[in-house]
């Protein structure tokens, strides 16, 4: 190849100082270190359409809870274990876009609403109703028969077991969630000095041998414990983080996969209380830093997949880098995330053919490379093909839609008439419209900083594999195989990484 030698030693240079930047070894090697993953939306109701849709392809039933209040869905979580449901997050005055899509996308044939009509109000009943969905409410007087009624559907024979917790905080709620839902037992609710009778009588009506009371006595005093009508088990720490691992510990609760959210806000944890009953996961909270209690259980507990719940208004990045730390995660700009490269073409299929290149092996050496500076930077990539075989394209988007990918990115390499030049990108808006567009233009503007070609156009275009693929995705043309300028780069060595660091950029660029 002409000028390797001109380019070498400049390349070398660079992509050790690339390395130098990126570098964190490949976790996913080490079967003994765990998978960390995050699970964030643009804002608190995507996050937890996100949440559902990691657990659930197609639910009959979706519990729907308020997403600016917790009290009503205190003792929900239970009750979506029963009938295998997500818990998904409403406004209170209107339907959320995000809840909307989550429902259709479910399928579901019915609603259940947790809260009255103040906490949800009559409009997103009528417009659930409007999706064709069946709604019906629990709701009671306040928080605490709502969370009797809520006990009464959990256990309509009766339960030996009940959990009560505080009505002013959800961290205990949630701890005890996932034990509380794999077990059928209801959660009732009282405040710190007196038990309301709403608790007592669903006590009574249960025939409740056993309770258990979560919290110490600054959160559940002891004359509220004393008034129990049940024998009494209380289980508490110092602080609501030993609480937490204290419930963990209580009930043996031990699982490869924790789910870790705020303790400075609810709403991504209610969701993933729902998904935790059904992974048969564990809740781990953090603050603004992780607690001793919590860093001795992450690095003892020998989880293999934590997924972090919501962004980083939830969960910073300190707090992000030193769970990496805790857990022994090698870090980097992307790590925790799943990326699915495309190759284009392959096998029988070669692409396009112009100035001694064939697009199936250009576009599978930039795909190779951007796999390894991918990983690099800390992410998980899958990708549709790794030598030269043909991959049909719905098999392509088949892949990514069964994969845990968050991203989906097809190479390609294009020839016109000779004239033609230069980088451009498409998107479909038939699946994650907003997000396919951020990552076209990420992708597409950082390809062209690197490499020096034309900006032709981010587009619309109707690609198959973009078109069915389900999550964000995009089709990058890296440039025009056929002109004779766009030619002269593509040859080299030094361009096709060029390239590969342009898709690397883009996707950083992409997920900040």
């Amino acid at each position: 190849m002409p000028n390797t030698k001109v380019y070498f030693f400049p390349f070398f240079i660079f992509t050790l100082m690339l390395s130098l930047t990126y570098f964190a070894p490949n976790s996913y090697a080490n079967s003994n270190i765990p998978s960390i993953s995050r699970i964030d939306g643009a804002n608190l109701y995507e996050t937890s359409a996100l949440i559902s849709s990691t657990g659930w392809n197609r639910s009959e039933t979706v519990i729907i809870a308020r997403g600016d209040r917790f009290s009503d869905a205190l003792a929900g979580v239970p009750l979506s274990s029963k009938y295998d449901a997500p818990l998904l997050l409403s406004r209170s005055n209107r339907l959320d876009p995000f809840t909307r899509q989550e429902i259709q996308r479910l399928r579901a044939k019915n609603v259940i609403i947790l809260g009255g009509h103040l906490a949800i109000e009559d409009r997103v009943e009528k417009e659930i109703k409007q999706l064709g969905v069946n709604v019906e409410r629990i709701a009671g007087a306040n928080m605490f028969e709502t969370a009797q009624l809520i006990s009464e559907r959990i256990a309509p024979n009766g339960s030996e077991k009940a959990i009560i917790v505080t009505s002013d905080r959800f961290e205990d709620a949630l701890s005890i969630a996932s034990y509380a839902g794999s077990e059928g037992i209801p959660i009732l609710l009282t405040r710190r000095d007196s038990l309301p009778a709403q608790t007592v009588n669903a006590l009574s009506d249960l025939q409740v041998d056993k309770t258990y009371v979560i919290g110490g006595e600054l959160v559940i005093s002891e004359k509220v414990y004393k008034k129990i009508p049940t024998k009494t088990e209380r289980i508490h720490g110092a602080t609501l983080f030993h609480t937490n691992i204290e419930i963990i510990n209580r009930f043996n609760l031990r699982t490869d996969k924790t789910f870790v959210t705020t303790s400075n806000r609810f709403p991504d944890g209610l969701s993933g209380g729902a998904l935790a009953v059904k992974q048969g996961a564990t809740v781990v909270f953090v603050g603004n830093n992780i607690r001793s209690v919590t860093s001795n259980h992450l690095k003892n507990a020998n989880y293999k997949d934590v997924f972090i719940l919501g962004g980083e208004l939830a969960i910073n990045a300190n707090v992000f880098r030193s769970l990496h730390s805790v857990l022994g995660v090698p870090q980097g700009p992307l790590a925790g995330r799943t990326i699915m490269l495309d190759p284009g073409h392959g096998g029988s299929d070669p692409g396009a053919i112009a100035n001694g290149m064939v697009e199936k092996d250009l576009v599978l050496d930039i795909s190779k490379r951007a796999q390894k500076l991918l990983e690099d930077a800390g992410a998980k990539v899958i990708m549709t093909r790794e030598t030269d075989v043909f991959v049909s394209l719905p098999n392509r988007a088949q892949m990514a839609n069964n994969s845990d990918a968050e991203i989906f990115i097809s190479v390609h390499a294009n020839s016109f008439n000779g004239t033609a030049r230069g980088t451009e990108t498409f998107w479909h808006g038939r699946h994650e419209r907003t997000r396919s567009i951020r990552l076209a233009n990420a992708l597409q503007t950082s390809v062209v900083k690197n490499i020096g070609t034309n900006y032709r156009r981010v587009v619309e275009g109707n690609y198959h594999v973009i078109r069915e693929t389900k999550i964000p995705s995009a089709l990058l043309e890296v440039g025009f195989m056929d002109h004779a300028g766009d030619a002269a780069k593509l040859r080299q060595s030094k361009y096709r990484q060029l390239a590969a660091v342009g898709i690397l950029e883009g996707v950083i660029q992409y997920f900040k």
